[in-house]
């Protein structure tokens, strides 16, 4: 009973190790020729001082960046620009939120290389 137990947890193991490494060939091949940089932003999580104050950052699609017009974040109405807008775009490859933690970031922009490097080919 207990080498039938620990022949079906290697068993497991082997299937999850055979998952992690098509995960990360996918991943190579999606960035493969794309591009030989991938350039990604996080937006910080607000600090305490920062915590009165709305958020002016918001992420969209994991692609884009928008910088919110201070004064809508501010609820200041201004007559001269009421119709003009501030706001600014940046799109990147990808965007983390302020909730991403560095286990998020490290999936999505550095764990499909490892094998790579690994393997001899320059990242």
């Amino acid at each position: 009973a207990a080498a039938t137990m620990a022949a079906a947890e290697a068993e497991e193991r082997i299937r999850e190790q055979s998952a992690h490494r098509a995960e990360m060939k996918e991943k190579q091949k999606f960035w493969a020729g794309q591009s030989n940089l991938i350039v990604a932003v996080r937006v910080r999580p607000l600090l305490k001082h920062d915590k009165s104050q709305k958020g002016a950052v918001r992420v969209l699609d994991q692609k884009m960046v928008v910088v919110l017009d201070p004064s809508k974040v501010k609820d200041e109405v201004d007559v001269l620009r009421q119709h003009r807008s501030r706001e600014k775009r940046y799109a990147f490859d990808h965007v983390f939120d302020a909730k991403d933690d560095q286990t998020v970031v490290y999936n999505n922009t550095t764990k499909f290389l490892i094998q790579g490097v690994l393997d001899g080919f320059n990242a």
